[in-house]
């Protein structure tokens, strides 16, 4: 690993921040959302903020086609159907908190090719924060490497701290966990990418997820498996584990990730090899 970001990775941190900055944070708690068909909540502010990528992205990088969270069904299918490369991003992850007015969510850009996500970033405008990583290239913190040896000791499952989203287990998993919790302690934060990243970080150690779309973890899944970290979507096992990429899909898919691929797999061990939460 390098010790600073490549180029084109600044640069793609650089937009994120920039459409953050311009199109999202000023309306925090202003939004007025409606809800989609699949019951999460859409705004004008998701809207802008993804138009306002497909210009910056465009300028920089062009000739790109852009899969985004707010694209019609038609042209995610399209996009995904193609050759590639092609940019996945979800303008606004968190637009629960952010309607809410709570402090944590952000932008996620992830450039894909036939062979998955290969350069990808995470902007978290209220800490300032940029996440990002390029396949085969390694993974970092604004300017500082991601990397097992910057985490420290991952601790063992029962001593974890996990970040489940309950309402989107299965109603035995979920129950189960409730009662056994089997590690230190829980949180849900509210933005999935973020979520990926904080993992990455060694700032929680576990995440469990019962669906999640693409743009959910396109670039969170490339920035903690770079980082050293593992995850498995649901049947195919990725990253530090020895696996593949996931294949790209519109469908969703469960979560299971670490910060260590030991950690994986006695979580995995705990699960009883079931990788669909």
């Amino acid at each position: 690993m390098t010790a600073a970001p490549p180029g084109d990775l600044r640069r793609l941190g650089k937009v994120a921040a920039r459409v953050a900055r311009d199109e999202i944070v000023p309306l925090l708690g202003r939004a007025r959302p409606e809800r989609k068909e699949d019951g999460s909540l859409r705004t004008p502010v998701d809207e802008g903020a993804q138009r306002r990528l497909l210009e910056e992205l465009a300028h920089g990088w062009p000739g790109i086609p852009v899969l985004g969270e707010e694209s019609s069904r038609g042209e995610q299918e399209a996009i995904l159907g193609g050759e590639g490369p092609y940019w996945c991003l979800d303008p606004l992850d968190g637009t629960s908190n952010f309607v809410a007015g709570l402090p944590f969510y952000g932008v996620s850009v992830a450039l894909v090719d036939l062979r998955g996500p290969r350069m990808g970033v995470v902007h978290d405008p209220v800490r300032q924060e940029t996440f990002g990583a390029v396949r085969g290239g390694g993974a970092w913190l604004n300017d500082a490497p991601l990397s097992p040896d910057s985490l420290g000791a991952v601790p063992r499952l029962r001593h974890a701290m996990a970040l489940v989203d309950f309402k989107r287990l299965s109603p035995a998993l979920a129950a189960r966990v409730a009662v056994e919790h089997p590690f230190r302690s829980q949180r849900n934060l509210g933005s999935s990418a973020l979520e990926w990243c904080w993992v990455a970080a060694g700032r929680c150690h576990l995440y469990l997820h019962g669906r999640q779309s693409f743009w959910d973890w396109a670039a969170g899944w490339l920035i903690l498996t770079e980082a050293g970290g593992a995850a498995v979507l649901e049947s195919g096992v990725a990253g530090g584990d020895g696996g593949d990429s996931p294949r790209p899909t519109l469908e969703g898919r469960a979560v299971t990730a670490a910060a260590s691929p030991t950690l994986l797999r006695e979580v995995r061990g705990w699960l009883g090899g079931d990788s669909t939460p």
